[in-house]
């Protein structure tokens, strides 16, 4: 029992509770994952790839067909060349039958992909232990899939799910990449294969959605500026990398259908200028409008294990307010890309992207701070500049305290989002049976669409809408450009939602 009371012993129970606790709150995500359907421009992505898959079972074909179509779709309508061709691939082997699979790997990409990345920052760069690593990890994308703007686009929409919160994964895994490339020494085939991982996600993320490629731009450019400014003995390898990436980077900004894409949208963006000023303004908005109680209670609850984390190795943590400055920029810069191309800052999708770093950003720069007034603080107390020892009180109130900090989270959660917290809907939408009845009249529409004899298809329209699965369906106007996918998705003269 004594035990129990001691700091290092709560942190490892903290940290299990905290593993349970994932599991606990993703388990109906990925059950409802299973009654999740084709929707909007899903039906036209879907097509070509899954009749192919359907009639050869050949990986290599389906690898061809879709490496001409990415070409096609560079020259004629969007430069994003690597993430068309992965999510046609993998949509022609999901089809219908295993559609669900699109949700599998987001919500198991993010976790996975951002675990990674918080174990190269804490324990290999600031040595921090497994436990409060996984705490502070945890944390973080527990917030950022509970309280995602929207649900559907970032799990449950095919096309959404593929083209960004995949990408986002890709992005996570290379930045992790790098990180220990630069603080890890590797040699033989382990260096090459790390090596290898890095020109393979600097194409990936590179050839993909503009907001995510900008921002690894802007990390991977002021990171290496840093190295040339130390001196580091990776600069000349990590200065190719870059250049590598920014390569494929221009090959999608400078892709002939671009300009295609923007003509077709009829929206008008900014001037260069314009753009850089105005994400900033956006920026500063979104941060005073979306740091709301949840964040801030999570944040006091991390405080004291961040604590933890920084004493176990001495940094200076220089120049705190700059160092805000600079990552407040780089959340900025994300904003850039669509102000640029469309005068908009970005549909659900792109909102979601801008929530999950946003929280990276906001408890990476509180235990920069953290860390700061740590070696402040030992400064003044006339520390030794080498080391910065961890010492434990004989009693910690860390777990009393978090029990009470969870109990203060789930009353904000249902404070600011309700019903809305996602695996909170997701349960609701499975226990209710909405999901259920969403999934069979999704059925009852297929037998209607693929019927060849049924030229004008008119569709009941949906009684049952979960939250997290929905983001779009037909309308009553056949030349509805949804409508008008659909009906080319199934051969059909016109389709349209029942009046």
């Amino acid at each position: 029992m004594k035990e129990l009371k001691t700091e290092q012993v709560q942190v490892k129970l903290l940290a299990m509770g905290m593993v349970l606790l994932t599991a606990l709150l993703l388990a109906p995500l990925f059950a409802i994952a299973h009654y999740s359907v084709k929707c909007v421009d899903d039906f036209v992505y879907f097509k070509d790839p899954e009749a192919l898959w359907q009639s050869t079972h050949s990986l290599y074909a389906l690898i061809k067909a879709q490496t001409l179509y990415a070409i096609e779709y560079w020259k004629t309508w969007q430069g994003t060349y690597f993430s068309e061709w992965l999510i046609t691939i993998i949509m022609g082997i999901c089809g219908d039958k295993y559609y669900f699979v699109g949700a599998y790997l987001a919500i198991g990409g993010l976790v996975s992909g951002e675990l990674l990345l918080f174990k190269v920052i804490f324990v290999n760069i600031l040595s921090a232990d497994w436990g409060r690593t996984l705490i502070v990890s945890l944390s973080c994308i527990l917030l950022q899939i509970l309280l995602m703007p929207s649900p559907a686009e970032a799990f449950f929409w095919f096309c959404g799910t593929g083209l960004y919160t995949w990408i986002y994964v890709l992005a996570a895994v290379l930045t992790a990449l790098v990180l220990d490339a630069v603080c890890r020494r590797l040699k033989g085939w382990k260096a090459a294969v790390r090596e290898a991982g890095i020109l393979l996600l600097a194409f990936a993320v590179g050839g993909s959605n503009y907001v995510i490629a900008l921002l690894i731009f802007v990390i991977w450019g002021a990171g290496l500026l840093l190295l040339w400014l130390y001196r580091h003995r990776d600069r000349v390898m990590m200065t190719v990398n870059f250049l590598f990436y920014l390569g494929c980077m221009l090959l999608s900004v400078c892709a002939v259908g671009n300009q295609q894409r923007l003509n077709a949208s009829n929206m008008e963006g900014y001037s260069v200028l314009e753009s850089i000023i105005r994400s900033v303004w956006e920026a500063m908005l979104y941060l005073c409008q979306w740091t709301v109680l949840p964040y801030i209670v999570a944040g006091l609850m991390l405080a004291p294990v961040m604590i933890g984390i920084v004493k176990k190795r001495k940094y200076r943590y220089p120049l705190p307010f700059l160092a805000t400055a600079i990552t407040f920029g780089m959340f900025a810069a994300q904003f850039t890309p669509n102000l640029y191309t469309l005068g908009i800052i970005g549909a659900g999708r792109v909102q979601n992207l801008y929530r999950m770093t946003m929280l990276i950003w906001l408890y990476g720069n509180e235990l920069y701070w953290i860390g700061w007034l740590m070696w402040r603080k030992e400064r003044q107390d006339g520390g030794q500049a080498t080391s910065m020892p961890e010492k434990e009180s004989e009693t910690s109130w860390l777990l009393a305290g978090w029990c009470a900090g969870l109990a203060v989270m789930a009353g904000s959660l249902c404070l600011w989002g309700g019903s809305t917290v996602t695996s909170v809907s997701a349960f609701l939408s499975l226990h209710r049976g909405e999901a259920q009845r969403y999934k069979a009249e999704y059925e009852a529409r297929l037998e209607i669409l693929r019927d060849e004899t049924v030229r004008n298809a008119e569709l009941a329209p949906y009684t049952s809408v979960p939250y997290v699965l929905y983001f779009g369906d037909i309308v009553s106007d056949p030349e509805d450009w949804v409508n008008r996918s659909v009906a080319h998705a199934f051969g059909k003269d016109s389709v349209v939602l029942k009046e």
